[in-house]
């Protein structure tokens, strides 16, 4: 069976390619998606062995999309439809199994699923380690707290220190890392000795837990050093991560991966687990996110004010004490024609610094304020 995502950003065009795939019962269609509905991290939850994306969406590129796919899942194939033949250049530039005109005929497409069948055969071969979305094992949550899922339920750990240990692991994914500097950081406070056996305990329980699933060699020793290497796992700091890299500037191409930036970002990484020694590389990628949405406000300063104001309104919870950020929000919002959310967002960040920090807002948040409120 053949298991297909469509992506399109015309609903007629998706409804016909899906009857028209319909006629072949090897066929199943997982999913259709209209244009900026399709999110990167869906894929994790669909065992999918081809996307038929169109290549023209708006702001939404379909080449770009590819890419994207491609660096993350490369043995999904990208099968382009489009309404123009000179595209079929720039589809197979990228490495696509195919592309159909539109409109597609049930002859053409029924060639397309032939080659995407040997395509497929090749993959799942007996001399390739293949190994399919549904089947990898963890899927990883970083951001707001650590968790670690398998089939969608939470996986226990023996020693919430054996869950720390991971998430260190996890975050200095292919790093050597000294023992010694294993101990500094999960017991600083503690008899070196006595850390010595606690750490040896944890790798225990973790090794352990991961040959559970299958991973029996993925922590190894060399020197001292520890090195955790695990490809297939699922893990939404290290997609955040690729893509803030791929976010150079902001335009059309790229203002997808910001989304998918957003929709990762639920908090700062490991808020609610308290680990002290990820408290700087909490820092860092709050930062990077920080820069995401920075880029894209600006990007949009001079065309759309209602999308400048929706990135700066993101940035909010991450400087909840910046009154230029709260009079810069407050003035876009009267701009355009919020006058109660304005005085809204005055009051609460208002009261937050009286509770917080015992201070009044500056003088000129203040008369932004009262110009706004008695008139």
């Amino acid at each position: 069976m053949i298991k297909a995502v469509l992506i399109d950003d015309e609903q007629l065009a998706l409804t016909t390619l899906e009857k028209k795939l319909a006629e072949f019962p090897d066929v199943q269609v997982l999913h259709c998606y209209l244009g900026t509905e399709f999110k990167l991290h869906d894929l994790h939850h669909l065992d999918v062995d081809v996307i038929f994306l169109d290549m023209e969406m708006g702001e939404l590129t379909g080449l770009d999309l590819a890419d994207s796919i491609q660096l993350t899942y490369p043995n999904i194939q990208i099968v382009f439809v489009t309404a123009h033949a000179d595209y079929a250049v720039r589809a197979f530039e990228i490495n696509s199994l195919d592309y159909l005109l539109k409109p597609v005929t049930s002859a053409r497409l029924k060639k397309t699923l032939g080659r995407l069948q040997e395509a497929l055969d090749q993959i799942k071969g007996p001399s390739t380690t293949y190994l399919k979305n549904s089947e990898i094992p963890f899927e990883i949550k970083c951001f707001k707290e650590f968790q670690c899922i398998h089939n969608g339920q939470p996986i226990a750990f023996k020693t919430t220190k054996t869950k720390e240990l991971f998430a260190y692991f996890v975050i200095h994914r292919d790093v050597p890392i000294h023992r010694d500097v294993l101990i500094e950081a999960l017991w600083p406070d503690q008899d070196y000795k006595k850390s010595k056996i606690n750490l040896h305990t944890c790798l225990s329980y973790l090794r352990k837990l991961l040959n559970n699933y299958g991973f029996s060699d993925c922590i190894s020793l060399v020197n001292h050093s520890y090195i955790f290497s695990l490809r297939t796992i699922s893990c939404d700091l290290h997609q955040f991560q690729q893509l803030v890299q791929s976010i150079e500037k902001v335009d059309e191409s790229t203002i997808h991966f910001i989304h998918e930036c957003i929709e990762l970002y639920k908090g700062p990484l490991f808020e609610l687990n308290h680990y002290d020694w990820a408290n700087a590389i909490a820092a860092r990628i709050s930062s990077d996110y920080l820069g995401v949405l920075d880029k894209a406000a600006q990007y949009f300063a001079a065309t759309d004010s209602s999308k400048m104001l929706y990135y700066l309104q993101l940035q909010l919870p991450l400087f909840p004490y910046d009154d230029k950020k709260v009079a810069k929000c407050m003035s876009l919002l009267i701009e355009q024609g919020y006058r109660n959310e304005a005085i809204k967002l005055y009051i609460d960040f208002k009261n937050r610094l009286e509770k917080d920090l015992n201070v009044a807002p500056s003088s000129e948040l203040d008369e932004l304020y009262h110009r706004i409120a008695f008139v």
